[in-house]
């Protein structure tokens, strides 16, 4: 018996972007193993067509698919049946889930809450990178000068690039055109 788990990957990742659940499925597949087990059904995959498509495959190769929390087995006609209603279910929770994620920041930005990674660039290199492009350097002078005077990025890069600067400019509010005489 081969035992494959892709633990700490999330459920987010699709089934075919995880190492060891391809790995399971080309075991499948060869007809090495005969089941692929799932504690919860939504470790397989929230989403319904994802879910519907792993057990289409299972019917064709010929392999069962359980899931022991709710003793599904995709054998027999009841065990098909659960499971999909399960993975439905799974897909409402997180869609709710996500629906209230939403809802939660969107009450935080209308109170002011700043949202996002805590600013950890010095003011002081925020204020020269902003009065440098209105000045009307480029993003691509601000990050070679901001180098060759051995300042430091914020999370530690080994050195400024433009799309550094342009992410400081932009999430400071400073438009592109600014310091090129566009309007």
């Amino acid at each position: 018996m081969t035992w494959l788990a892709d633990e700490g990957v999330s459920v987010a990742v699709p089934p075919e972007s995880r190492k060891r659940f391809k790995a399971a499925l080309a075991l499948l597949e060869a007809d090495e193993s005969e089941a692929l087990i799932f504690t919860k059904v939504d470790r397989a995959r929230r989403r319904t067509e994802d879910f519907a498509r792993l057990l289409r495959l299972s019917e064709e190769q010929g392999w069962r698919l359980i899931v022991t929390e709710m003793g599904i087995d995709t054998r027999t006609p009841m065990g098909k049946a659960m499971a999909h209603m399960a993975v439905v279910f799974a897909e409402l929770e997180r869609d709710f889930i996500r629906m209230r994620t939403r809802e939660a920041l969107q009450v935080k930005k209308e109170n002011g809450v700043r949202l996002g990674r805590p600013r950890s660039m010095p003011d002081d290199v925020v204020a020269r990178i902003v009065r440098e492009r209105i000045e009307g350097k480029t993003a691509y002078s601000i990050a070679r000068d901001l180098n060759k005077d051995a300042v430091p990025t914020a999370q530690g890069a080994p050195a400024w690039s433009q799309a550094t600067v342009r992410a400081l400019l932009t999430r400071e509010g400073v438009h592109r055109s600014v310091g090129r005489g566009v309007p």
